[in-house]
């Protein structure tokens, strides 16, 4: 006789197992399945008939006290109760699906009914785990893939046994909540199968092959809410649970999970020491070929996945169902000893029969709030916080109680009659996020709301899905880049940012931003940092140059945009120390979208020890000779990161039209601190279409198009300054000298496809210094060569496998921008392979280099630094370049291409290279060779440049190669398509009038240079 298992909780098991556990068992059923209704009280309910074998029926009735009296009885109340409940506005009530709960709960239909209400709530707390449940769903699919569960077939006692092996997930690669979502997929399937909810399951896991990532990634919360939620939301019914090979790192995280289990589910947990060992507890109808059975392990896995996708429609159509979250959340409690295996009646059933319930809420973990906008009934506030926070709330805010209830009514009234707001929290807490930053002003902080939704909305890469359980973002926290510090004794945030923690090679600037703004939403939620602002300290000091060199302008541009205007920020002082030189362009560069006010706030020192005096004694880290344990402090935030990590991705709840926004704002002759704040969202969304696609924008090459791209100074403060000085470049100028190129092209009748935007045409500008009738000349001449040259200059394909070759061998890298902003280039040609590279596919290498070079305007300004590393070159590599080739070339790159060469340094050139590299200087002008210098070895040029920190390792430097490769890749990758769309440009070389004296010009040189040859 079968020993009647316990009402194990649901997936109390499926943390043991792994913090990742969901199950399935084997029924036959119809393919494709529809969703089922979820209206709560039908006109006419399904009749339900039990079909399954004799053994299910024995099994229903002895161990749940099922028959067809008690069923009928049972659903017919559980359905009454369900329609005259007013929190539960849409239900699934066909049988099947209320017979969860009955027969998990034996039943007794006031128990079935919580476990109902339980089950709603949960999956309205934590949408992103047990919401969009799809199997179609790539990374869904992706761990279906890896196999991780299989089910095998049904025990002698009806019981659906499952195979989970636990090393199949990929510890990299998915994130603990995306392996959760997987195995709530599961469960929501298995679930549909009578058999499952009758016979429960039996689980075997296998733990080989699991990692230390496979564990490490389970964060403190998510282990409690996998065994919280499934030992008591799920309707599961747990027989026995064999695991073998657990790795002794995984042992605290088991341990963990387990403490939050109830004691009978712990009981049925059996461990082995070896795979022979649990290998007894299979039967041999259902062992598997790779345990010694005669099962095919693949097939198995195959119909399983089968089962799961023709039920897809079924399982999402759970999310049709709808409650009264605000009913279910204010009622739900966390006391512990609710663990017990007695649940109490639903609430509402509870009142019908006079009894008082209290049902389980998640807390301490905070849950996310309603994104109603016009609610029944708004939360009451009262103001918690000590005197400090009342006085400084008072003094600075103009805060009190009549003022804050006014501003709150009026704000909410907005919200609610503003139809281009479809969604969004009306809780006191949000809502004074606003009206304290702005004072009190409701005008003020409802622009403010309207900002801080449109910066959300345009940037969801940026501010979106922002959960402290991805990896990434557990890797940034890890590093420990900034680090809350505490409250000082004026009642503000201090937090402490080490720049150099962040990973300038392995994370890019939005995973770092995307950190930043996962805690400062978490901060927000915080009364006592709304009303006291925050203090920053920030030492730079062993920060590289990857940290800084990695932001782009757009970059920069939406951080400081988002932080200074968008985000409802109130800032104290800001310390900075230790900022080395290569830092401050680009420090310079994201101050200069700042406000004023933010600006005068900040305060720079040389050295970290004079930065030291302002930190509070009590919050002084160790490091500085103070008591505060960093480690400590850190554990800190992370435990505030995990407790409102459910409210933060429950912002992405709130909707808006964003059709109405992005054409609303309007940023012309608005300071930053107005209330008119807006187009800057305009501006934000140019960056983001350029900066944020893989691929470069292809632009026309219409040479009369009805409207022209307006001019648009760079970003960069230190590359406009430089413009000006060095370029004579200015708004009214550039706008004219523009204005005149345009017109020249239009009506050159040689030129007779042509690009014409402001990024093009200015190459040619910036490199004649603003001389329209000189750009306009080396335009003609750029657009002659590269049809004279064919070979060298058409159809150059970034993706062709040559060029990843030549880009692998290290033969040109990109070594970063100099302290002077200029774009420096190291070339070795002792790493070419000559056999294979002739000349011409190295002048199409360089010439793609070039190409993706000045498409960035920063490096049209500045120019360019060439380092030559000549050391161990053979002799071929100047033997391969013919006189004609030499001097051709070199007239392409000085007069018709628009390339600014700002130094050249040439290190250990041979005796043999010397001739050579005289006959390249006579054909270079004057000015280029004057900025060419020599030096006899490595060592000489770091010793008389500031380039080392640039260089390669290899040389001393602190650059990885591999980083620097990847770099020059993605940049040619990036703009592959506009290097291509080059070829649609042309000119009639028989109108050209530049072309009689281009090709004078060709000839004469390389014949007076012959004859200096022959005289030489």
């Amino acid at each position: 006789m079968r020993l009647r298992p316990c009402e194990v909780f649901a997936d109390a098991l499926q943390s043991y197992i792994c913090p990742s556990i969901v199950f399935t068992c084997s029924a036959t059923m119809a393919s494709k399945q529809l969703p089922y209704a979820v209206e709560k009280s039908p006109k006419v309910y399904d009749e339900y008939k039990f079909t399954l074998s004799e053994l299910y029926r024995e099994v229903a009735k002895e161990e749940l006290r099922e028959d067809d009296a008690v069923r009928d009885k049972a659903l017919s109340e559980m359905r009454d109760w369900i329609a005259e409940n007013p929190y539960i506005f849409k239900c699934r009530t066909d049988a099947k699906f209320l017979l969860r709960f009955l027969r998990y709960r034996q039943f007794s239909v006031p128990m079935a009914c919580e476990a109902l209400e339980r089950y709603l709530t949960i999956r309205e707390l934590y949408p992103s785990w047990f919401k969009k449940l799809d199997c179609t769903d790539p990374t869904m699919k992706e761990i279906l893939d890896y196999e991780p569960f299989t089910y095998l077939g049904q025990d002698g006692l009806g019981r659906a046994v499952f195979l989970i092996r636990y090393g199949q997930f990929n510890g990299e690669k998915h994130s603990a909540l995306q392996e959760a979502r997987y195995m709530a997929l599961v469960l929501e399937t298995v679930l549909e199968w009578e058999e499952f909810q009758i016979g429960g399951c039996q689980v075997i896991v296998d733990y080989r092959d699991a990692t230390a990532n496979n564990f490490e990634k389970w964060s403190l919360s998510e282990l409690k809410i996998i065994m919280d939620v499934y030992s008591r939301s799920y309707p599961l019914r747990y027989g026995e649970i064999h695991a073998a090979k657990l790795p002794k790192f995984a042992v605290p995280v088991i341990e963990t999970i387990l403490s939050f289990a109830n004691p009978k589910l712990r009981e049925k947990i059996r461990c082995y020491s070896s795979i022979p060992e649990l290998e007894k507890h299979f039967e041999d109808s259902w062992k598997p070929t790779t345990y010694g059975g005669t099962v095919d392990f693949g097939k198995l896995n195959s119909e399983f996945r089968k089962r799961i996708e023709d039920q897809r429609q079924v399982v999402l159509g759970l999310d049709d169902m709808e409650i009264d979250v605000e009913h279910y959340t204010s009622l739900w409690d966390s006391d512990q000893g609710m663990l017990a295996e007695q649940a109490l009646t639903g609430a509402m059933l509870a009142h019908q029969v006079g009894c008082c319930i209290n049902l389980l809420k998640m807390a301490p973990l905070l849950t996310s709030y309603s994104a109603d906008k016009c609610p029944k009934v708004y939360d009451e506030y009262k103001f918690t916080l000590s005197e400090l926070y009342r006085e400084v709330a008072k003094e600075e805010l103009r805060e009190d109680d009549e003022v804050r209830d006014k501003a709150l009514s009026e704000m909410r009234e907005w919200i609610a009659e503003n139809p281009y707001i479809f969604k969004c929290r009306t809780d006191a807490k949000f809502l004074l996020r606003f009206l304290r930053h702005r004072q009190f002003s409701v005008p003020m902080a409802c622009e403010a709301l309207e900002r801080y939704l449109t910066i959300r909305e345009m940037y969801p890469s940026w501010f979106k899905k922002l959960d402290c359980t991805d990896p990434t973002m557990k890797d940034i926290f890890h590093n420990g880049p900034f680090i809350l510090l505490g409250w000082d004794s004026t009642g503000r945030m201090v937090g402490f940012s080490r720049f150099c923690k962040f990973d300038g090679e392995n994370h890019s600037p939005s995973q770092d931003g995307r950190f930043m703004a996962m805690v400062m939403e978490t901060m927000l939620e915080s009364e006592e940092f709304q009303i006291g602002g925050c203090r920053i300290l920030i030492e730079f000091q062993d920060s590289t140059v990857s940290n800084f060199e990695k932001w782009s302008t757009s970059d920069l541009k939406i951080m400081m945009e988002a932080y200074s205007h968008a985000y409802p920020v109130r800032y104290g002082d800001i310390h900075s120390a230790a900022l080395p030189k290569y830092g401050a362009p680009v420090i310079d560069t994201f101050l200069s979208f700042a406000n004023p006010k933010m600006r005068e706030k900040i305060s720079c020192y040389s050295t970290v020890g004079e930065m030291e005096k302002y930190f509070e004694t009590p919050l002084k880290p160790a490091l500085y000779g103070g008591s505060l344990d960093l480690e400590v402090a850190n554990r800190s935030l992370w435990k505030r990161l995990e407790d409102y990590r459910e409210v933060v991705l429950g912002l992405d709840l709130m909707e808006i039209d964003m059709d109405y926004y992005s054409s609303r704002w309007n940023f012309e002759g608005a300071t930053p601190d107005e209330i008119a704040a807006g187009a800057m969202f305009k501006r934000l969304r140019m960056c983001y279409q350029s900066s944020y696609h893989n691929m470069a924008t292809v632009q026309k090459v219409d040479k009369c198009p009805d409207k022209y791209q307006p001019y648009q100074p760079v970003s960069s403060a230190l590359h406009r300054q430089m413009a000006q000085d060095e370029l004579r470049e200015e708004q009214a100028n550039a706008e004219q000298a523009l204005q005149q190129m345009r017109e020249w092209i239009a009506k050159n009748p040689a030129i007779q496809a042509c690009r014409t935007d402001a990024n093009f045409l200015l190459r040619f500008l910036r490199v004649r210094k603003f001389s329209h009738m000189a750009a306009c000349e080396t335009l003609e001449r750029y657009l002659v060569s590269r049809q004279r040259f064919p070979a060298w200059y058409s159809k150059l394909d970034t993706a062709e496998p040559w060029v990843n070759v030549m880009i692998d061998s290290e033969f040109v890298v990109s070594l970063g921008r100099d302290n002077l902003g200029r774009i420096v280039y190291l070339v070795r040609y002792a790493n070419l392979d000559i056999d294979r590279f002739d000349v011409t596919e190295q002048i199409r290498f360089f010439t793609m280099v070039f190409e993706s070079i000045f498409a960035d305007e920063l490096n049209q300004i500045a120019g360019i630094v060439c380092l030559f590393d000549d050391t161990n070159v053979p002799m071929r590599a100047f033997a391969q370049w013919s006189l004609t080739e030499i001097k051709n070339f070199i007239d392409c790159v000085t007069k018709a291409f628009p390339i600014r060469v700002k130094e050249v340094h040439v290190v250990n050139l041979p005796l043999f290279g010397v001739t050579v590299g005289e006959w390249i200087m006579s054909c270079c002008s004057e000015k280029l060779r004057s900025r060419l210098k020599c030096y006899r070895s490595m060592e000489e040029f770091v010793t008389k440049t500031n380039l080392l920190s640039l260089l390669p390792k290899e040389y001393g430097g602190k650059q990885e190669a591999a980083d620097l490769k990847r770099q020059l890749k993605e940049t040619l990758d990036h703009y592959r398509n506009v290097i291509l769309a080059l070829d649609d440009m042309k000119v009639d070389e028989k109108q050209s009038a530049s072309l009689k004296n281009h090709n004078n010009s060709l000839d004469a040189g390389v014949i007076g240079s012959f004859r200096k040859l022959d005289v030489d």
